[in-house]
């Protein structure tokens, strides 16, 4: 049976990360509390109308999450409730891509430019009153484009156990501005994953974590600036090495901290490459067009394949003595991508 969170025990986890009272702060903490909580999955309704219709589409959700094998993720149910009319008009745009950026809540400041906390409001969920804290967030312009946002996100967030229980935000489309609303209903923490979870990785493809402690792969490529770079020669510092493409949407929601990093790294202690098995010019492309600076070796097919790569991203860390100190795949946050870096930096 699940375990749905109505206790004083997991409330205390999520309040203990708050610090302070400003909302830049406690969308930090809110963050980072649920990159505490291991396994959960929530289940709700999305909800979006249609622009230039009257029509609006109500979808199920269930948005999940565990600390094993598995991917997190959103899934959308079937049993939508939409009219001919509606239908028709889908049918007519072409159909209706179904958003989900909103759900990472592991990363939801990842990019904010700016937070304000607005009027608290109590919602009723499944006939129980909850109040709300609500955080009104402007993403910077890179992740209002990626993201297809336009404007603001409100979080609704419960103020006794800092979860997020409902999100508004509107989207830019080819028809208009679709207006989004969701709302999470039934939450469960702890317990077995998700069945619809699925496994990180494919039959066949190495456990990151047999890695650990294995000498890295030599390789000698370019960077999309044609600079050669030899794995070999540098030795003597912490290489990191972030498997990704441009076509993969979670690789370009941490491109920005990598950059961060890149800039701050002493080059005589540490160096960080992107890695992509595309070729130089779409690279190239793609950081004209996002006004980007990712420091990306490409063409590393082979390379990706010498060090077990399947699921991007991937963040590679090496020691100075040229061994696999760091092997994950997935991108929660700026600050596990930080503490991943800073650990094997100080050792």
């Amino acid at each position: 049976m699940r375990r749905f969170l109505f206790t004083s025990v997991i409330g205390l986890l999520l309040v203990t990360c708050i610090r302070g009272d400003d909302a830049r702060d406690l969308l930090s903490s809110v963050a980072a509390g649920y990159q505490s909580i291991k396994i959960y999955e929530f289940e709700g309704t999305e909800t979006v109308v249609l622009p230039g219709t009257d029509c609006m589409l109500e979808t199920p959700i269930s948005i999940a999450a565990a600390s094993s094998s598995l991917s997190g993720g959103i899934s959308f149910g079937h049993g939508a409730k939409v009219s001919k009319a509606c239908l028709d008009a889908i049918t007519k745009m072409g159909g209706l891509p179904i958003t989900g950026a909103w759900s990472n809540f592991k990363s939801m400041d990842v990019g904010a430019k700016s937070a304000r906390e607005l009027s608290s409001q109590t919602l009723n969920i499944s006939g129980i009153d909850i109040h709300c804290i609500v955080l009104e967030v402007l993403y910077d312009e890179y992740y209002q484009k990626l993201r297809h946002y336009d404007g603001p996100v409100r979080f609704w967030i419960d103020a006794a156990t800092h979860l997020v229980r409902h999100v508004e935000f509107r989207e830019k489309s080819e028809q208009g501005l679709r207006a989004w609303t969701a709302t999470i209903e039934k939450i469960s923490i702890g317990g077995p994953p998700a069945a619809w979870l699925a496994p990180t990785k494919e039959a066949g493809q190495s456990d990151e974590t047999a890695w650990i402690g294995k000498r890295a792969p030599d390789f000698e490529l370019r960077t999309v600036d044609g600079e050669s770079v030899h794995l070999a020669a540098l030795r003597g510092k912490v290489v990191v090495l972030d498997f990704w493409a441009t076509w993969c949407g979670s690789c370009l929601e941490e491109i920005p901290p990598l950059e961060r990093l890149q800039a701050e790294a002493a080059p005589a202690k540490m160096v960080i490459f992107g890695v992509s098995g595309e070729d130089a010019m779409v690279v190239r492309k793609w950081r004209e067009e996002n006004q980007r600076t990712f420091r990306t070796l490409v063409g590393a097919e082979k390379t990706a394949k010498d060090f077990g790569v399947g699921p991007i991203p991937a963040l590679v860390v090496i020691d100075p003595q040229g061994i696999i100190a760091k092997y994950v795949v997935g991108f929660d946050s700026e600050r596990q991508l930080r503490e991943w870096v800073a650990s094997v930096a100080s050792d």
